[in-house]
């Protein structure tokens, strides 16, 4: 993914899209090792202003099991008026529009070309809604179609899935552009954003409050992710009443499996 993501970003630069030099300070970096997600979350909270009018946009980075995930949930219950960003729905927007243009059910790379990315991009906006008397925002494609109403279902058909990572790899500068600019929109209006993910592409949305998630020690990351499958799979197998005996029966026959 990591090498793909890459490719992606270097043609984006190679065609003009975004620059190269992406400008981005360094993160902060917090050694996630003897602390709880608690811990990491409320380290980052102190770093944020507080009673601002405006949001801020936290980007959260660092290697798979340094514990990102479970960070942007605690973020997320601690951070008022909180959105969790992801280019996934701009991605398969942008597919959806390429492969229907197209009319293949399988696109190659030479299938999407600068003419039917620029046309898709066109097509796609960021706009406010008032739903139920709240202020909430989505991408629309074609000044029409709201993504929330088809992210499940259009957006979710085999013909997006296969084609997305095609379409992706041509178009991470555009997404990165939209992201920028969207997230910008959302502070604008006082919502507190968080977008995580790779260094790749974060590193070209303007923040201040950029951190990465490390744990200094490689070896202590690898048991970590160990750790963290194994009581995936036990969970997996595990009643919402299980008995203490049965928890510690079930993390045996993950570790062992």
């Amino acid at each position: 993914d990591d090498v793909k993501l890459a490719v992606g970003v270097n043609y984006s630069i190679s065609k003009g899209v975004i620059d190269k030099d992406h400008g981005a300070n360094p993160p902060i970096q917090i050694d996630v090792v003897g602390k709880s997600a608690d811990d990491v979350a409320n380290n980052i909270m102190n770093r944020l202003p507080k009673n601002s009018s405006e949001g801020s946009i936290v980007v959260l980075v660092g290697l798979s099991g340094t514990g990102k995930g479970t960070t942007v949930k605690k973020l997320q219950a601690m951070l008022p008026k909180v959105i969790t960003w992801s280019n996934g729905n701009a991605f398969r927007s942008l597919t959806h529009l390429i492969a229907t243009e197209v009319g293949k059910d399988k696109l190659t790379a030479e299938d999407v070309t600068p003419a039917l990315v620029k046309a898709a991009v066109e097509k796609l906006s960021f706009e406010q809604f008032t739903d139920k008397g709240e202020t909430t925002f989505d991408v629309v494609i074609d000044k029409t179609t709201r993504v929330a109403n088809i992210q499940n279902t259009t957006l979710k058909t085999p013909l997006i899935s296969c084609n997305v990572p095609t379409v992706a790899e041509q178009t991470q500068g555009e997404v990165i552009l939209f992201a920028r600019k969207a997230v910008e929109i959302l502070t604008h209006h006082g919502f507190n954003v968080i977008l995580e993910g790779r260094a790749q592409t974060l590193n070209y949305i303007p923040t201040e409050y950029r951190f990465e998630l490390v744990m200094p020690d490689v070896k202590l990351l690898g048991q970590r992710r160990a750790a963290q499958r194994i009581v995936a799979h036990a969970l997996h197998n595990l009643k919402a009443d299980a008995t203490d005996e049965e928890v510690a029966e079930a993390l045996k026959a993950a570790a062992e499996a």
